[in-house]
């Protein structure tokens, strides 16, 4: 509801040419306030996983207004979400690191830039974009539930509903832009949860890693059903949300199949 009231208010207050850009920032508003209300403000400087994601939601939420300013310059964007995505990543990693889990955090980092690489090819194709979004925050929240990691699930859910709040001003016509905004406003939350579900929690890797492919459904939907579903705008996100969701299904087989068994949740 937060995403969907902010979303629309920074469409029309910031008019149909800049607020179809700028709409995209309601999303990270509503994720600073889901971390806020779920956990608190978190300390300066912050020692756990879970406090740095704090800060780094925040980051996001303010390079994605930035980003909605300046949509033109895609070339700069680009490697800027790159770098921020993949240094978050190795803060939320660097009491693993110092522990020696390389491996898991390069696999983390290429994972993660896989799915980034996916959003990019659909950075033009908003409720698409939504829905592979979507369709990932509902998988990692699965994930997170099966690892168990309580706050992760959290997080990820709240990636869901902001992003659905947004996609609701999207269908079943687009009228708002996802772009580099919308990617690091959604895709990097989701990473860098990700990650912490990969290094601190008995979350399976392998689930993860097909997870990350639910980022290229966009890509497949054109590929494979381009001509079907070419003519309708309310019909593209439906087919894209589907193909993401058979994906999210076999990545939370896996995570199944994969749990180790503990009961309860963590942290």
């Amino acid at each position: 509801m937060a995403a969907l009231i902010c979303v629309g208010a920074l469409y029309f207050v910031a008019g149909t040419t800049r607020g179809k850009t700028l709409a995209v920032f309601g999303i990270a508003i509503a994720l600073v306030a889901a971390y806020w209300i779920a956990f608190s403000v978190p300390p300066f400087p912050p020692r756990a996983a879970s406090q740095k994601l704090g800060y780094l939601i925040v980051l996001a939420g303010l390079l994605s207004l930035l980003f909605g300013f300046r949509p033109d310059l895609v070339r700069i964007w680009r490697p800027v979400i790159f770098a921020v995505v993949i240094g978050g990543l190795a803060w939320i990693a660097e009491s693993k690191l110092k522990q020696g889990s390389y491996t898991t955090f390069l696999l983390t980092a290429f994972g993660g830039s896989v799915a980034l690489l996916g959003l990019f090819l659909a950075r033009d194709k908003p409720a698409e974009s939504g829905a592979a979004v979507l369709a990932s925050a509902l998988a990692m929240a699965g994930i997170a539930i099966l690892a168990p990691s309580a706050s992760i699930a959290h997080m990820a859910l709240a990636v869901a509903a902001a992003t659905g709040g947004y996609m609701l001003w999207t269908w079943p016509k687009p009228r708002l832009q996802f772009g580099e905004a919308g990617v690091v406003a959604t895709a990097a939350p989701l990473i860098w949860l990700g990650g912490q579900s990969a290094l601190y929690s008995n979350a399976s890797g392998t689930a993860l890693a097909v997870a990350c492919l639910i980022a290229f459904a966009p890509f497949v939907r054109g590929l494979v059903l381009g001509r079907v579903a070419s003519r309708s705008d309310a019909l593209r996100p439906i087919i894209t949300g589907c193909i993401g969701g058979v994906i999210a299904a076999v990545a939370l087989a896996i995570a199944y199949l994969n749990q180790s068994g503990n009961s309860g949740y963590g942290g």
